[in-house]
C-alpha cells in the first residue's frame, strides 16, 4: 500500500485532470445520456473492476492500492473522514446503481429528454 506522502505527490497531476471531467460526467450522466447507455456504462465499469481490480485511472494516479479511490483522496484532503473500505464498496457497487435509478426515474417516469440517446 502506498504511503500518504507518496499519494500526496500525485494529487494534481495529469491523471487528476483526466479523471476529474470523467467523474463529473459520470455523476451527471443521468441528465445527459439515455438510461440504456448508462446501463452499458455501469456494466463496463464493473467489468473494469473485475479485470483490473480497480479503476484504471485511480491505479494510474495512485498506484495499486487497497482502499484508495479518487473520491477518498480528495474528500479527505478537504476534511471529510469516513471508513475508506465502506466508501470504496459504496462507490464501486451502489453508486453506479443510484445513477442508473436516477436516470430511469427522470427519463422514464418524468419523461426527461436527454441530449444523447440510443
Amino acid at each position: 500500500m502506498k504511503k500518504r506522502d507518496e499519494v500526496e505527490k500525485n494529487l494534481f497531476g495529469v491523471w487528476f485532470w483526466i479523471h476529474l471531467p470523467l467523474v463529473i460526467l459520470a455523476n451527471s450522466s443521468f441528465l445527459i445520456f439515455d438510461w440504456g447507455l448508462i446501463l452499458i456504462g455501469v456494466l463496463a465499469l464493473q467489468l473494469q473492476f473485475l479485470i483490473f481490480k480497480g479503476c484504471v485511472l485511480t491505479i494510474a494516479e495512485f498506484g495499486k492500492t487497497k482502499d484508495i479511490t479518487f473520491y477518498t483522496v480528495y474528500l479527505e484532503k478537504i476534511g471529510f473522514k469516513f471508513n475508506r473500505r465502506k466508501f470504496m464498496l459504496y462507490m464501486r457497487y451502489f453508486h453506479p446503481i443510484v445513477i442508473l435509478i436516477l436516470a430511469i426515474t427522470f427519463q422514464v417516469f418524468f419523461k426527461l429528454k436527454v441530449p444523447i440517446s440510443l
